[in-house]
Order: C-alpha cells, then sequence, then structure tokens
C-alpha cells in the first residue's frame, strides 16, 4: 500500500500483543482497532498494565504485533525490513520518554543535534539552525550549553521535546512524558506540546494516567486490560 492522503497517518487492525508461552503467556494488547488522522492530539490513558507502553511501541515501530496490523501512512510496519523501520523512525516519528534519555556528557544542544548527525546530509550549520530553532521553540535558547544536571527535571523533558521535534517528524510519541515531574511542571510539558500541535500540525499521542493531563487532550483512547474502553476507538 503507498502512503497518501486517503490513508490515516496511523491505523490499527485487530491488532494483539502477547509475550512468553504457556502459563507464563501474558496478553497486553487485545484486538485493538483504531485510526489517528494526521494532526491530531491523543491522550492514551489507563492504569498501570493495561497496555498504554505496548500501543506506543507497536505504533512506534519498536515492537511487532503478535497478529494484526499497524500502519503509517498506509504501510504496514510488518513488511518492513529493520533498515526501514529504522529509516520511518528517524525521519518520520519523534520519541520521548519517561526517563528523558539524554545523554549526560552532552550540552541541551547537543543532546537535541545526536539524532540529526545520523540523518546525513545536513551540514554543521543546517544542524545549528535547526537545533537553536528547536531549543527556541521549547524556550530554551539561553541554555543551550547546559549539561542535563544543571537543569531541573522540566527542563530536562523540554530538551527531550525539542529532541524529538528537531527532525520535523509527522508523529511524536511519548510515553507518561510527566511521570516524574510535580503536576505543575508537567501540565506545562503537556501544554507546551498541545501549543505544538496547533502551530506546526504535528500529531502528538501521549500516555499518561494522570486523569488531570488527559483533560487537556483533544481526544482520549482509554485502555483496560490490553482492549479498548467503550468509544475510545
Amino acid at each position: 500500500m503507498a502512503p497518501g492522503p486517503e490513508y490515516p497517518l496511523v491505523r490499527l487492525d485487530s491488532v494483539h500483543r502477547a509475550y512468553g508461552a504457556g502459563a507464563a503467556r501474558f496478553v497486553a494488547l487485545a484486538g485493538i482497532t483504531l485510526e489517528i488522522p494526521a494532526g491530531e492530539f491523543v491522550a492514551v490513558a489507563g492504569p498501570s498494565g493495561s497496555g498504554k507502553t505496548t500501543l506506543l511501541n507497536l505504533i512506534g515501530a519498536i515492537d511487532f504485533p503478535t497478529s494484526g496490523s499497524v500502519a503509517i501512512d498506509g504501510i504496514d510496519l510488518t513488511s518492513l525490513g529493520e533498515d526501514r523501520r529504522a529509516h520511518l523512525r528517524l525521519h518520520r516519528i519523534g520519541l520521548i520518554f519517561q526517563q528523558f534519555n539524554l545523554i549526560p556528557v552532552l550540552t541541551a544542544a547537543e543532546n537535541v543535534e545526536f539524532p540529526l548527525l545520523f540523518r546525513g546530509g545536513l551540514g554543521g550549520t543546517e544542524r545549528r539552525r535547526i537545533v537553536d530553532g528547536a531549543l527556541e521553540r521549547v524556550g530554551l535558547a539561553g541554555k543551550r550549553k547546559r549539561r542535563p544536571a544543571e537543569l531541573s527535571g522540566g527542563e530536562q523533558q523540554r530538551v527531550a521535546v525539542a529532541r524529538a521535534l528537531a527532525g520535523s517528524p509527522a508523529l511524536v510519541l511519548a510515553d507518561e512524558p510527566t511521570a516524574n515531574l510535580d503536576h505543575e511542571t508537567g501540565a506545562a510539558v503537556i501544554g507546551l506540546m498541545r501549543e505544538l500541535n496547533r502551530e506546526r500540525g504535528v500529531t502528538f499521542l501521549y500516555a499518561t494516567h494522570d486523569p488531570d493531563l488527559v483533560r487537556l487532550a483533544a481526544r482520549v483512547i482509554t485502555l483496560r486490560d490490553g482492549r479498548l474502553a467503550g468509544g475510545s476507538a
């Protein structure tokens, strides 16, 4: 299937994901079917163990479904080899992690630049322009030379947001991006993501179990025991 505007940005069709075998078999997702059009700002809600991280990993081409299909721009991810999956993650998907995953010895600017080094075709001047623009968008233009240990938790997560956006992805996936932040700072980070969604049309899909942060989403997908709760698709 070729990508095109007639396809939703993300589509899952009867997706199951199970781990282990026999008595140790655990079903993380059980028959998920949903679509996410481009430009949406979506929260994935549900208690711990409901399947939120598994869902994001499948959409992010990090994991494979046991059965069913996951498609980005109409392209079934299970049909891609690892090189094309890596290319997709690098060029189409931005990732924001709960633990920030910043490299301690690099500055904020160097952390944002790091994924760009793998893309190729970008000279140093162009990378600097992209990095400075991304840090400015998240309010950290004056802290480009600070290392993670010199930044607050909220600032570190803003660097992670800037890093995810630097490659101009169509889709940003955030797995519990506020779990290590206080409530006010977490709300500010989600508010920043919402602002970037409105300004740039980037699709955001973020997992959270905080009901206040769920309310900031334009749409909510709720998981319980690996299944969609009523009306979530």
